[in-house]
């Protein structure tokens, strides 16, 4: 029993009865920390669905039972992995990255993924220094998230200098301000440390010794030196929303000339292809190199994390002494769903609030100003086109330079959103000017990074995760090549004046990254992705992406350079992200000018492909 119960849990880890009965394999052969998890994941799952495997009360009892029998051994590493079973599962019900809300206590440290991070506020300079308060959320307020080095009065750094030390002087509001003593070879400098749970920074370059009044949070410290076998500057710009097909329809000069002149110099995908049709399990397919029936990231109201077996590209930078960060506010990129892994520095908040494209800019400019002096990892959000589906406020710019016209609601489906809507004219007209207002703040970074940065120092990049639908034409199937054709744009020093129509998919992102880096990881054979021929690997045969969203029917697409494929099936997706596809599905065969045509070879090799894609959640 306990094999098939856990390969069931582990083939589909959103059905409630492999859940239920993973649990209790592992808690009949004593695996009672992992019948915990179990438990506590069957308490989301049943909730977020509204139905029970087992009662309520008698789920609570067998997950005290599983907590108390794994307290009651001497093993303190089971312990700490309880604890951070609970820590987690306290942060999703929390929504920190997500609520609109105000929390108590919103600063405050955070177990992620085994490690300890203390979560405190960035620039905000009211609650700071003018009324200290303990509440915030992230709509009114930016974050840092930095490895917790020592909660502690004392502290001494007698090594790897020159570095830099984030430090939290006040978590409480009792004894406001905490005061320091830093000593120095001879020298001792006092002072009072203003600021209520937010980071400042200490640049040490001898041994120094922190004295503090009050208990102190001390992060991790950053090391500033360069390496000659790493890049001084990797940097991934996700510009969420991007369709390319507007780009092949009115050019990248024409829409985005910063955009053009920049990465002009470098390396262009024509036939680059999102694996998903929205950023939830897009993004995780970037990161884990899987496909996502594969990662399983699929149900974003279960709020599950990318598999904690697999690699993500990031930690493969960090593990090669990159200083990491991920800066931005996309509600999709957070802590919870994993994305603290591999990332030294995590600042965000909400987009939507204050985190549009010339703030996330501006904060990635003045990151990679402070940091200078280390090799630098960067991921940036923009998820700014996302807005234009929504039809939510565009920037003054934009506003003033569209007729009034496109204000008109001229499509059907739901919004705000970008998955299920029609064809819009009026949308793709006000898309176009939001793309020349995101070219334009992204100008300003171009610039710095040319002004700053030789081409064989660096390795930038620009890429999306799905298109919106009211940018793909009437007639087309859901899961178009319209809606999957993204961008992936290189700018290196392997490239020059290069337009590449090789297939390429985003799970095949992080070997990209990677080589271009100079880098070579184990985990990256692993995966789903492969290095393209343009970096000296192997053309792919076909590219494929799926939408296994609850309660849509199942889509899928596989696309060669000579035909394209379409699935779709009649039923629609279990809320556990089954397929009936026993039930039957609509397909359909085209050519590159998009004309159906017959082959029954073709077809039975790419309903091949997608029943491999999906064989953990077919039926």
């Amino acid at each position: 029993m306990e094999i098939y119960a856990q390969e069931a849990r582990s083939r589909n880890p959103y059905h409630l009865m492999a859940v239920y009965l993973s649990a209790i394999a592992n808690s009949c052969t004593d695996r009672w920390l992992e019948a915990y998890a179990d438990l506590r994941f069957l308490e989301n799952l049943q909730n977020t669905y509204q139905e029970n495997v087992i009662s309520a009360e008698e789920l609570q009892q067998m997950t005290m039972q599983a907590k108390e029998m794994v307290l009651q051994r001497d093993d303190h590493e089971q312990k700490e992995q309880l604890q951070q079973i609970d820590d987690r599962y306290v942060l999703l019900q929390a929504n920190l990255f997500t609520s609109y809300k105000s929390i108590e206590g919103y600063f405050r440290p955070l177990s992620l993924d085994g490690r300890f991070y203390y979560m405190a506020g960035y620039l905000t300079w009211g609650d700071s220094y003018m009324n200290v308060t303990d509440s915030g959320s992230c709509l009114t307020n930016k974050f840092d998230i930095y490895q917790i080095e020592a909660i502690s009065k004392d502290k001494s750094y007698v090594d790897s200098f020159p570095c830099i030390v984030p430090v939290v002087a006040n978590t409480d509001t009792e004894n406001y301000p905490n005061k320091f003593e830093i000593k120095t070879g001879t020298d001792r400098y006092s002072f009072p440390a203003y600021g209520f749970k937010k980071y400042d920074y200490y640049r040490i370059d001898e041994p120094t010794a922190f004295t503090a009044e009050n208990i102190t949070v001390f992060g991790k410290p950053i090391p500033l030196h360069h390496d000659p076998k790493r890049k001084k500057l990797v940097l991934s710009i996700f510009l969420d929303s991007f369709n390319w097909k507007v780009i092949k329809e009115h050019s990248l000069k024409e829409c985005m000339p910063n955009t053009y002149d920049f990465f002009q110099e470098g390396l262009i995908c024509d036939e680059f292809y999102a694996g998903s049709e929205f950023t939830y399990p897009s993004i995780a397919s970037y990161w884990t190199g899987l496909r996502s029936s594969h990662h399983k990231m699929l149900n974003q109201s279960v709020k599950r994390a990318m598999p904690a077996d697999r690699k993500v590209f990031p930690e493969i930078f960090q593990e090669a002494g990159y200083f990491t960060a991920k800066i931005g506010g996309n509600d999709s990129v957070i802590p919870d769903f994993g994305y603290m892994r591999g990332i030294d520095r995590f600042l965000y908040q909400y987009w939507q609030e204050d985190f549009f494209a010339h703030e996330a800019v501006h904060q990635t400019i003045e990151h990679m100003e402070a940091f200078q002096e280390t090799d630098q990892f960067i991921w940036l959000d923009i998820p700014d086109l996302h807005d234009v589906a929504g039809v939510w406020d565009m920037p003054l710019s934009v506003q003033t330079s569209c007729p009034i016209h496109v204000n008109e609601i001229d499509f059907t489906g739901r919004y705000p959103g970008t998955l299920y809507q029609t064809p819009s004219p009026n949308r793709r007209e006000v898309y176009l000017k939001e793309m020349a207002y995101i070219d334009r703040q992204l100008g300003v970074l171009y610039r710095y990074i040319k002004e700053h940065y030789s081409r064989d120092e660096v390795v930038v990049t620009l890429f999306s995760d799905h298109g919106n639908g009211f940018n793909v034409d009437a007639g087309q199937p859901f899961l178009s090549w319209q809606r999957e054709n993204v961008p992936l744009m290189i700018y290196g020093p392997e490239f020059s004046h290069n337009i590449c129509d090789e297939l390429v998919e985003s799970v095949d992102y992080g070997h990209i990254l990677c080589h271009l880096a100079g880098m070579e990881d184990p985990s990256l054979a692993e995966n789903d992705g492969n290095l393209p021929a343009f970096c000296g690997g192997t053309e792919k045969e076909y590219v494929f992406a799926q939408s296994q969203h609850p309660d849509r029917e199942y889509a899928a697409f596989v696309g060669t350079k000579d035909y394209r494929f379409y699935l779709e099936s009649y039923q629609k997706v279990d809320k556990d992200c089954r397929i009936e596809i026993s039930a039957g599905a609509y397909v359909k065969l085209v050519d590159m000018e998009d004309q159906e045509f017959q082959n029954p070879d073709i077809m039975e090799k790419c309903k091949a492909i997608v029943m491999e894609n999906i064989r953990d959640f077919a039926y």
